[in-house]
């Protein structure tokens, strides 16, 4: 992530993107020929490579995007993702339930990738567009920069922590069946897709420090609604809130880090991306040493106070007066 907010800074936001998402998909198709573990190491460690690399620079032209049309667009490039985790999940369903072997399976996906990445990449802006002279590549890690990455942190780790026990303390905790408890994550990131599809009318509205505290509040609430009421259908419900709370902070943290850190958006965005990975990868384990000291229900009130979090740490999005107008 570092190596690519670098050289989206020099070269532009274009190249980078176009070759990490060549990379990623030609990387999709390495797994399936793993003959060991430590193959197979290898070549997740190419996939992570080349993911890391395109999440800061799809998202770097995403935000030079958002700045040429004049209007918020981000929140809606990451409902696609979501919009994509849930396709790719019914796809592999789909797959598995046809018994199609993992090497025809991954290889279908790693041309489909490519093709999509061919057929895209001539309609991407000019690298000119973000590229920035030397003088201009250094980021400055300012306070607002700082509390950006906090807020990263704080919900990916939410993110992380629905993904990975939702469903368990709906077992555990409310006594639900695996199918109910299968439910929670579901509505979570059917919340999180729509949220995400009308965040950035919601963004042109009421800009987004107020919109990351009204997040934050629905989040909150919808934790301590699912602690509170262990029981199965207000925990669902609970985990709706949630999922409907975050999806719109984790855009705006991004957009803001572009503004804040331009000329050299594309080092802010890999500071702030690397923050939340950052929480993602430590969350769901620390939740666990957690749960297992006290009870799952108790651990994941971290959760509710990193929901929380966005109260205080809402100022760091107010990067510049962002008042869109509401047609253009």
């Amino acid at each position: 992530m570092p190596l690519a907010g670098w050289l989206v800074s020099r070269w532009g936001s274009r190249p980078v993107t176009a070759c990490s998402s060549l990379c990623f998909g030609a990387a999709l198709a390495l797994p399936a020929f793993a003959t060991s573990q430590a193959t197979l190491s290898a070549a997740l460690l190419v996939m992570g490579l080349a993911a890391g690399a395109m999440d800061v620079s799809m998202n770097s032209h995403a935000i030079a995007v958002e700045r040429i049309w004049g209007r918020p667009l981000v929140s809606g490039f990451h409902a696609f993702f979501s919009i994509g985790g849930i396709a790719g999940a019914a796809l592999g369903g789909v797959v598995a339930a046809a018994r199609i072997a993992p090497r025809a399976h991954f290889l279908i996906g790693a041309i489909a990738a490519e093709a999509i990445t061919l057929a895209t990449a001539p309609g991407l802006l000019p690298g000119s567009v973000d590229a920035v002279g030397p003088d201009h590549r250094k980021l400055r890690i300012s306070r607002g920069l700082i509390g950006l990455a906090a807020l990263a942190f704080s919900f990916f780790l939410v993110e992380g922590a629905m993904a990975d026990w939702s469903a368990l303390y709906l077992g555990s905790a409310t006594g639900a069946g695996a199918g109910t408890s299968a439910a929670g994550y579901a509505v979570f990131s059917a919340a999180m897709t729509i949220g995400r599809l009308s965040g950035d009318v919601l963004r042109r509205r009421f800009g987004p420090a107020l919109l990351i505290r009204g997040g934050s509040a629905v989040a909150s609430a919808g934790m301590a609604i699912a602690l509170a009421l262990p029981h199965p259908a207000p925990a669902i419900f609970g985990f709706l809130l949630v999922g409907a709370g975050c999806s719109i902070v984790v855009p705006i943290v991004f957009a803001a880090a572009g503004a804040l850190g331009r000329p050299a958006s594309g080092a802010a965005l890999a500071f702030v991306t690397m923050s939340g990975y950052a929480g993602l990868f430590a969350g769901p384990p620390s939740i666990g040493f957690a749960a297992q000291w006290t009870s799952l229900r108790a651990a994941l009130g971290i959760v509710l106070a990193l929901a929380a979090s966005g109260f205080w740490l809402a100022s760091s999005a107010r990067v510049e007066n962002e008042r869109y107008p509401l047609s253009r």
